[in-house]
């Protein structure tokens, strides 16, 4: 079964984050582990950025 998590970005996530980098979005925000997030960067449309 595949799951879609969709987050907007906010001005505090960018601050909180060093700059805004995605995979310290990913971890912090939205609680996936370094593991799960190096699984879908390397899946087609694994991580899409709008």
């Amino acid at each position: 079964m595949d799951r879609i998590l969709e987050y907007r970005v906010k001005v505090s996530d960018i601050e909180a984050t060093v700059g805004g980098i995605l995979g310290k979005v990913l971890k912090k925000c939205m609680g996936l582990t370094a593991h799960e997030i190096s699984h879908v960067k390397f899946t087609p449309d694994g991580i899409s950025v709008l």
